[in-house]
């Protein structure tokens, strides 16, 4: 029996069709399993990232701090050398409060003796003389006797440990142990992503656990978990096994395994994982749902397909084409207007932000000479100050001013006057080569210069190098007393700030002693020297 052509033409488009929704059907579960990939490791990279960022921040932070809390109170120290627990406690408690608004991680402060004794925790005031050297975190730190720092797992959990030895000279006196809560990163794990994690610690870990019963998975114990899923899941997959993202059924339901964390010790030993879980039921009902919905489409569209073909599929791809064509065109039209708007408002953002720029420099540097100018001088001064003072070290200050300057100005003019003033501040920026020193038009023929981390004498042989290059310049100046040429005068003062000091002092200071060197003849360099 031959077909007819209108037979043909049906069958020969329903064939595409079925291929065409056949691709549909397979792009959508092609791209269900891309989203879910990505999904996976989105996860993945934010739980390693915070993870691994809240214990550098831990680290980072109470390293130092506890460093400085052993350099920085003596009497506590000192009560802790002696064994006088009643003032250790007394003293300790307003720093351990103090500690804990910072941070609410934090958890106890210990004084272990040189015996291996407890004298004080804060957390546990009663294991007092309790023997601490079965603590591996401990004995170790007695063993080396230098600051130690890392995760443990001690007699009342998993904690982050920072311990500094304890020297009077030569003599070691025992340890001071900061402890905090690690993985509070968890907390926000599962409020942002609704992921909960659980802290699983090998099995082998559990018995220096002082008395606390933990729920077992396999060869590990669940020491800390967010969240709830872990009481619903019926086991726990091994580590090797879950790789990135696996799937696991429990009846009706379905948990999302995400790749494990490894925990290592202080002693970069692994002692367990944080296993991240999210349930996954409503998004595989939702990916069969949209699968379910992709065939019925398909089936649906079939039939229109074959009904349209059979009474006149002409007319109304026809029609439809016209719609299209108008469609494309509108949206044609509206999107180059778009793109004009956001052009004119990119090119108005350009522009208020060169002329902000514009004004900032303005109002921050001397148009004449390119140096900053007084008032900014003034701003870098105090943050280079405290900043000193914080640290303990030298700041040196040059006060500058240019030899018979207005003899030059009556010689040769403003004009040239302006020249030379722009032709020395070039000398002064090419002759201070560190990125941190600072110099600055101080106001007419006068120029600073600020050097961070110079003691007196660095400066002295900073400002001779400058009265050096001025003068190599060979600037001609007919009216100076002092030389054929510009020179400059240079008064230098020098601080370690404390409470006692200020910045006025040091301005003052560098003053003094650049009249003392105009007076001294000029072209020179002069240091000031407290009288008396």
């Amino acid at each position: 029996m031959k077909m007819g052509i209108r037979a043909k033409i049906i069958l020969l488009v329903m064939v595409a069709l079925v291929v065409l929704c056949s691709g549909f059907v397979l792009l959508i579960i092609h791209e269900q399993k891309d989203r879910h990939h990505e999904l996976v490791m989105q996860v993945d990279r934010f739980i390693h990232n915070s993870s691994e960022r809240e214990l550098n921040r831990i680290h980072n932070i109470y390293h130092s701090r506890l460093d400085g809390f052993v350099k920085t109170n003596p009497q506590i120290i000192n009560a802790f050398i002696r064994g006088d627990r009643q003032q250790l406690q007394t003293l300790t408690a307003t720093k351990f409060l103090t500690l804990k608004k910072e941070n609410s991680d934090f958890f106890s402060i210990s004084y272990i003796r040189k015996d291996g004794t407890v004298l004080l925790r804060t957390a546990r005031p009663d294991m007092y003389g309790d023997s601490a050297l079965d603590i591996p975190f401990v004995a170790q730190a007695f063993n080396i006797k230098q600051p130690q720092y890392g995760l443990t797992i001690a007699r009342w959990g998993l904690a982050y440990r920072l311990a500094r030895p304890v020297f009077v000279g030569d003599s070691f006196e025992g340890v001071v142990v900061f402890v905090l809560r690690p993985l509070s990163g968890l907390d926000l794990i599962y409020e942002s992503l609704g992921v909960d994690t659980g802290v699983l610690i090998k099995k082998e870990y559990e018995q220096r656990v002082n008395g606390i019963s933990y729920p077992q998975f396999g060869n590990y114990i669940l020491m800390e978990e967010k969240g709830t899923l872990f009481k619903e899941i019926p086991r726990i997959p091994d580590i090797e096994e879950v790789g990135q993202g696996l799937m696991l059924a429990a009846g009706r339901e379905r948990y999302l395994f995400y790749s494990p964390v490894e925990l290592r010790n202080f002693d970069n030993e692994v002692i367990g994982y944080i296993q991240p879980v999210s349930r996954h039921t409503l998004q595989y009902e939702k990916y069969l749902l949209i699968l379910k919905k992709a065939l019925i489409v398909t089936a649906i569209l079939a039939l229109i397909t074959f009904a349209g073909l059979y009474f006149g599929v002409g007319f109304l791809l026809k029609r439809l084409a016209q719609l299209n064509n108008t469609l494309e065109a509108s949206v044609k039209q509206r999107t180059e207007e778009l793109c004009q708007a956001n052009d004119n408002l990119k090119n108005e953002i350009l522009e208020r932000e060169k002329v902000q720029k514009n004004l900032e420099r303005l109002s921050r540097y001397d148009g004449l000479t390119d140096l900053i100018n007084r008032r900014y001088f003034d701003e870098l001064l105090d943050i280079e100050w405290r900043d000193a003072r914080r640290h303990h070290h030298w700041l040196t200050m040059l006060m500058i001013d240019v030899d018979k300057f207005k003899s030059y100005n009556d010689c040769y003019g403003h004009l040239l006057g302006d020249e030379c003033l722009a032709q020395i501040a070039g000398i002064l920026k090419g002759q201070l080569k560190r990125a941190k020193d600072i110099v600055a038009r101080y106001g007419g023929e006068e120029f600073i210069c600020l050097l961070p981390a110079t003691n007196p004498a660095e400066g002295q042989v900073v400002a001779e190098s400058l009265i050096k290059a001025v003068c190599s310049k060979n600037i001609e100046h007919c009216g100076s007393s002092c030389a054929d040429v510009v020179t400059i005068s240079i008064g230098i003062s020098s601080m370690v700030p404390d409470e006692k000091q200020t910045i006025d002092q040091l301005i003052s200071h560098a003053d003094n002693a650049l009249y003392e060197a105009k007076q001294q003849g000029r072209n020179q360099v002069r240091t000031y020297h407290a009288k008396g």
